[in-house]
C-alpha cells in the first residue's frame, strides 16, 4: 500500500498553473484522473489529451488509456518527515517516469519546490526518445506562463528547438 502525502495548497496552486498553461496547447487538460499505468494505475497531477472535452464527455471516460495521453506531470510533494520525503520523490522520479516512458507517454513534466523561492517551481520536461526519457529542457514554472500568447512549452516547439529558445 502506497501512502501518498496530501497535496498542500502550494501543490493545488502549481498543479493549477501548469493546467492553464497546458489548456492553451491541448484540447483538452485534465486532473486527478486515473491514468492505465502500471500494476495499480496512477493519477497524475495534470495529463494533456489530444481529445475534445466533448470526446471525453461523450465516451463517458474514467480512466485514461496511455495512447490517450500526450503529457503526464507530477507536482512533486514533499513531506517534511525525511523518510516519507525520499520515498515521493523517488516515486515521481524514478517509479512513475519508468511507468510512464514504458507505456509511450510522449513527455512526463516533473514540477518541483524551488527552496528559496515559495512563489515558483522549477519544470523538467522529457521527451521520449527510443523508448526512454531524455531531457529537453528545464524552465522556471515563471518564466513559461509569463509569456504573452501561445506559451512556447517543449511540446509547442518544433523538435529542433533548443531549450534555450523556450
Amino acid at each position: 500500500m502506497e501512502i501518498s502525502t496530501p497535496p498542500t495548497p502550494w501543490h493545488q496552486i502549481t498543479t493549477r498553473a501548469v493546467q492553464n498553461l497546458l489548456d492553451a496547447r491541448y484540447p483538452s487538460t485534465l486532473s486527478d484522473v486515473p491514468l492505465a499505468v502500471g500494476d495499480n494505475g496512477r493519477r497524475p497531477d495534470v495529463i494533456a489529451l489530444e481529445l475534445t472535452r466533448e470526446e471525453i464527455l461523450d465516451r463517458r471516460l474514467t480512466i485514461a488509456l496511455p495512447d490517450m495521453v500526450k503529457v503526464a506531470v507530477e507536482v512533486i510533494s514533499h513531506d517534511p518527515d525525511p523518510r516519507r520525503d525520499a520515498i515521493a520523490v523517488r516515486r515521481d522520479r524514478e517509479t512513475k517516469f519508468a511507468e510512464y516512458a514504458s507505456v509511450g507517454i510522449p513527455e512526463y513534466w516533473i514540477v518541483d519546490e524551488i527552496p528559496d523561492d515559495p512563489r515558483d517551481a522549477t519544470v523538467e520536461i522529457f521527451r521520449l526518445e527510443a523508448g526512454r526519457y531524455r531531457l529537453a529542457s528545464t524552465a522556471k514554472l515563471s518564466d513559461l506562463t509569463s509569456r504573452a500568447g501561445t506559451p512556447r512549452i517543449a511540446s509547442a516547439t518544433p523538435p529542433e528547438a533548443t531549450s534555450e529558445e523556450l
